[in-house]
């Protein structure tokens, strides 16, 4: 009946608010697990890390569909950093070990050294020596400072490198400890727009990927998941500006066009035609272009990994749920019971045995039908 309908609806939107009550909806990608979050465009040119990249729009512009076209394939991968090689900085030559400042035992430091030192004498008397006042010293501090620059232009790569394989070896063990409760998620198409009830600055087109660890080599490799990619729609659950049904629609259409977070062309088109359908005024920023807290909803092309908690499964399932009730009138026995309505009461009154054979076939139903292997009253 219709009002069945109604009642279903109702109680899968208390269901709806219940779970973003206990389950609260994250606008900022950095809220989701702040001492973790990594953004493609940090990492450093170095052969340690390689990073699938999207493609530069070179590809048929007749293809609107399987956006794996759209992206520089490495089998699956997303990201693999290996472990660099670190090395030490040149030490300076004896001439200069009590000239030279400590600053250059670091990449990211520099070379320098003081204009004058003081000696004092056996017999106590001061003497001023100027760094200049030995041609030799400069010659040597020149030979040094040139092998430093050299040495901290190709360490400095490395060295972040370093930092993000460490990174990514804390996330390996906090991901084996709480599989059952975080996942690691691939993002893009950054959403940035202030609204009085809660800024937004959050990936709209979402993918789970997985980490893996081998330590051999050593290495982590990043790959994609044999999850389907999610539209993050949950950022306007709550808002009454932004049209349900536009929404609706647009996640009709990521479903069918395979879209990606690192897709190109076609995943461009498809996040303009749904940052307007946010607002007139909104607009998709060129490539490179960074997204800041706009007043109208703005979005840009900027890969992220984060981890989030396990709790996204409930509000997609939600969602769906509610778009396929106002779509088709069935009900399934299951959201049925959720208005009290049971329908395997309808169901045991019909006789399973109806139009069986008769009593003089070789299958005719025993008087007493018993359980065959020990059973308890539950059963």
């Amino acid at each position: 009946p219709n009002d069945w309908v109604a009642q279903v609806v109702k109680g899968v939107h208390y269901m709806d608010a219940l779970n973003n009550l206990r389950n609260p909806v994250v606008r900022r990608v950095d809220e989701h697990s702040p001492q973790w979050l990594l953004w493609l465009r940090d990492l450093p040119e170095h052969p340690c890390a390689v990073a699938a990249q999207m493609s530069d729009g070179n590809e048929d512009a007749e293809n609107t569909n399987g956006n794996h076209s759209d992206i520089v394939e490495l089998d699956g991968m997303i990201l693999r950093v290996q472990r660099p090689k670190l090395s030490e900085a040149p030490s300076p030559p004896d001439s200069l070990e009590a000239w030279v400042q400590s600053t250059w035992q670091h990449p990211d430091g520099s070379v320098v050294v003081q204009d004058v030192l003081e000696y004092v004498g056996a017999d106590g008397s001061t003497t001023v020596a100027d760094f200049t006042s030995d041609p030799q010293r400069v010659e040597d501090f020149n030979s040094w400072s040139e092998r430093w620059e050299i040495w901290a232009a190709s360490e400095r790569p490395a060295r972040r490198v370093n930092q993000v394989f460490e990174s990514l070896y804390s996330l390996y063990g906090m991901i084996q400890r709480e599989a059952d409760r975080v996942e690691l998620v691939l993002g893009d198409g950054i959403l940035g727009w202030w609204r009085p009830e809660a800024s937004i600055y959050h990936p709209v087109i979402l993918r789970r990927v997985e980490l893996h660890f081998n330590a051999d080599a050593p290495e982590f490799v990043i790959s994609e998941s044999d999850r389907d990619p999610e539209l993050y729609t949950d950022l306007f659950s709550d808002m009454s500006d932004v049209d349900a049904k536009a929404m609706a629609d647009c996640r009709r259409d990521f479903e069918t066009g395979g879209f990606h977070p690192l897709g190109g062309p076609s995943t461009d088109a498809f996040l303009r035609r749904m940052v307007v359908l946010l607002s007139p005024r909104g607009a998709l920023l060129r490539k490179g272009e960074r997204v800041i807290q706009p007043d109208e909803p703005r979005i840009g092309r900027d890969p992220v990994l984060f981890v989030r908690r396990r709790t996204a499964g409930f509000a997609k399932a939600i969602e769906a749920t509610l778009d396929d009730l106002g779509a088709t009138e069935e009900l399934s026995p299951a959201l049925l019971r959720i208005i009290g309505v049971d329908v395997r009461t309808e169901i045991s009154s019909i006789d399973p045995f109806e139009g069986c054979a008769d009593e003089s076939s070789d299958w005719a139903i025993p008087e007493d039908i018993l359980l065959g292997k020990p059973a308890n009253a539950e059963q």
